[in-house]
């Protein structure tokens, strides 16, 4: 089988990491992306994990209306959370069938497959600062709510208070793709966070 562009470039490209373990990010610059973690409670059973995946996806789904001008924008929050059918047959069933193991495998999917989700954000660095360091400085001092009515300030301010919590960061799941200048030159990474922002529309990015 003759291998395709995806096989040759994309699987190689990107790179995925959690927002706790960030030293085998490269240092170059690059695009990236945060998800929310799909995450429920896996310590007893099927009906348990379900309900609690819906109830902190429901608390942490960020804004989908947005309204006034700007770099610093204003939200308006309005959710669109999953609702499981804890009572149906199927449910039901696997319920009786999924032992504990499988459970937390089957809850450890569930967070892997938060990539198939549209990201919360879509970021870039240059050349002066590396991926690494970009995306751990987000992590740093994550502050908690204020009085701050206008939404402005940093990007780890915004985000923890869209999600309602000063903690979620810590908790959401990176992609990332080094860019090194040679490959584009010095432009790529804003020129590329520019397409993709305009094109996901990612609900906390203020680019574009």
């Amino acid at each position: 089988m003759t291998p395709t562009l995806f096989d040759k470039f994309a699987k190689d490209s990107i790179g995925f990491a959690v927002a706790s373990d960030l030293e085998s990010v490269p240092e170059e610059p690059g695009v990236y992306a945060w998800y929310l973690p799909l995450k429920g409670d896996a310590s007893t059973d099927l009906l348990r994990f379900l309900s609690t995946l819906q109830s902190n996806v429901e608390f942490s789904i960020p804004a989908t209306e947005i309204s006034g001008s700007g770099r610093q924008r204003r939200f308006s929050i309005e959710r669109n959370p999953p609702v499981f059918d804890l009572g149906s047959p199927a449910v039901q069933n696997l319920s009786e069938s999924i032992t504990p193991s499988r459970l937390q495998a089957l809850a450890n999917l569930v967070l892997v497959l938060s990539f198939f989700s549209e990201p919360i954000y879509v970021g870039m660095t240059e050349a002066d600062k590396g991926l690494r360091s970009r995306l751990k400085q987000h992590l740093q001092s994550v502050n908690t709510f204020d009085e701050d009515s206008k939404w402005s300030g940093s990007f780890r301010t915004r985000i923890a208070k869209i999600l309602n919590d000063g903690k979620f960061l810590k908790q959401c799941l990176i992609a990332y793709m080094p860019l090194p200048t040679s490959m584009l030159g010095e432009d790529s990474a804003r020129v590329l966070e520019h397409i993709l922002i305009r094109s996901v529309r990612p609900a906390q990015s203020v680019r574009g």
